[in-house]
């Protein structure tokens, strides 16, 4: 489904649109644009909220993915409470990337064979989505990467940046530093 809100054409991987819903964009919708006025200085905060399952992911993502069209600049940083929160609205976003493709790709064809003079050819722009989670899947530390169970993931980050330790780091004299460094460069 394709509908119109104010100008930005919105991509709807969905036969159904609930009036909630369309609601939560049509209100996105006018804080990006504040954001884009020409008397406005930066980024408006835009704080919208609603209750638990009704569609604010997909409602969001799709009207940001559908302003992004026309303004590339626009950025969306989405934060969750859960790994499995993320992982649910990098799904949702798959869904909606993959049938905005196909609709703008099949809009492309069709353009092309009513007009055979066109030589220009519409593809959907390159989007990235982007999942950063826990340490266990972030943490390039070897004495801490080779664990696999979060616990142990945890508690052996917590063991190298606790504020104890980073204290007791910044104790050491000169002299400690320089022979437990020394000490581990020569074990290198």
């Amino acid at each position: 489904m394709e509908f119109r809100i104010g100008e930005t054409l919105v991509y709807w991987p969905y036969s159904h649109i609930y009036r909630e819903q369309f609601e939560f964009m049509t209100a996105l919708h006018q804080g990006i644009s504040a954001s884009f006025s020409s008397n406005h200085d930066g980024p408006t905060p835009v704080l919208l909220e609603s209750p638990t399952g009704t569609g604010k992911t997909m409602a969001l993502l799709a009207m940001v993915t559908a302003f992004q069209l026309t303004h590339p600049e626009l950025r969306l940083i989405y934060c969750t409470r859960t790994v499995s929160q993320i992982e649910k609205a990098l799904e949702e976003l798959r869904t909606l990337i993959t049938y905005r493709e196909e609709r703008l790709l099949s809009a492309a064809a069709g353009s092309d064979t009513m007009s055979s003079s066109s030589t220009s050819t519409s593809s959907s722009p390159q989007f990235l989505g982007l999942g950063l989670t826990s340490r266990r899947n972030l943490c390039i530390h070897p004495r801490v990467s080779e664990h696999s169970g979060s616990g142990q993931v945890d508690n052996k980050c917590r063991e190298l940046t606790a504020s104890w330790v980073r204290s007791r780091a910044g104790k050491m004299d000169a002299s400690e530093f320089s022979s437990s460094s020394s000490s581990s460069s020569s074990s290198s």
